[in-house]
């Protein structure tokens, strides 16, 4: 199923809304014309919905009316039914993809839309059919059907578009909530991640916040810092984005709660994606640690403590190449 994350929510109890509620406003980026298309489509037969419209729909009912319940269940229902469209994993380089977004700006996109079937926008990061793109700007640019930016790549393009892929596209090319740059990232980068290892206890100090890996997830307090622990990742089958997007959603929800603490320096442990042959997952963490540094001011300090000599130089050759200089296009 595409929206996996929605699964928790079966059966909805009006306690888990103000969480469904959180999540929907972090994982459903919406039409910026949303608020009328839901005046027009929310006494429609949700069977007959599309699949934006359902989003638009939950959205709605959460945030600008009395919520129903019994509605918000059916179309958790509804959408738990459409099927998953994750992309594989790439076998391409950081270096490699970095080189591509480079040039995303370049391609005479208009023209794609023969050639593709396929089309993926680094701004919501959706992925959907090209028989959804309706408008072209007068630059000849494919507009985006759900956020309605320029911001498109095609299956047809140099590198497959995997979830990572796309969120280091975003980085690339927009700032973030805190106004940072690429340029900017890089500098927080620089300054604020750490790289380790050992033992990752060893690095966890008093006001800190230390990730480390359990059977499942779940927070405590402690004395003297807050812990996260993280359910170990394993995955037998070829890696999709769905995996990626998984690795995201479990650490953006320690980091929500790492900023509401305002807590400024965190601990992870990365033996919680250590076992898996790819670097997709290590990559996936650490992006999500860029795109936190660039929303939350108070963190000052992230250190990554790597499980063995294997994944310290990958993470090494990683941080090396996001340092490079590179300008935007």
């Amino acid at each position: 199923m595409k929206y996996w994350w929605l699964k928790r929510y079966k059966g909805l109890k009006i306690k888990l809304i103000p969480e469904l509620i959180r999540d929907v406003n972090t994982y459903f980026v919406l039409p910026k014309n949303y608020k009328d298309r839901y005046d027009v489509i929310k006494d429609s037969d949700i069977s007959h919905l599309s699949e934006e419209d359902l989003r638009i729909l939950l959205a709605g009912i959460l945030n600008h009316e009395k919520i129903k319940n019994n509605k918000v269940i059916l179309i958790i229902d509804a959408l738990l039914k459409i099927p998953d469209n994750s992309m594989p994993e790439t076998n391409y380089t950081l270096s490699e993809m970095l080189e591509e977004i480079g040039h995303l700006k370049e391609y005479d996109e208009e023209s794609k839309l023969s050639t593709n079937n396929i089309a993926a926008c680094y701004h919501c990061l959706q992925v959907f059919y090209i028989d959804a793109i309706k408008y072209v700007n007068k630059k000849g640019q494919c507009l985006c059907p759900f956020c309605r930016r320029a911001t498109l790549y095609f299956d047809n393009d140099f590198v497959p578009m995997d979830h990572n892929f796309l969120r280091l596209a975003k980085l690339f090319y927009e700032n973030t909530p805190l106004g940072c740059n690429y340029g900017n990232i890089q500098k927080l980068l620089r300054k604020c991640v750490k790289l380790k290892e050992g033992n990752p206890t060893s690095f966890v100090q008093a006001d800190a916040a230390f990730l480390s890996v359990g059977k499942e997830q779940f927070f405590s307090l402690t004395p003297d810092y807050v812990q996260f622990s993280l359910a170990p990742l394993t995955y037998k089958k070829a890696i999709t984005s769905k995996e990626e997007f998984q690795v995201e959603y479990q650490l953006n929800e320690c980091f929500s709660m790492i900023e509401k603490n305002l807590i400024s320096k965190v601990v992870i442990d990365m033996a919680f994606v250590s076992s898996n042959k790819s670097n997709s997952f290590n990559f996936s963490v650490l992006l999500t640690v860029l795109e936190n540094l660039g929303r939350n001011p108070y963190l000052k300090e992230i250190v990554l403590v790597a499980a063995n000599k294997r994944q310290y130089q990958i993470l090494k050759n990683m941080v090396k190449d996001l340092l490079k200089p590179c300008g935007v296009h």
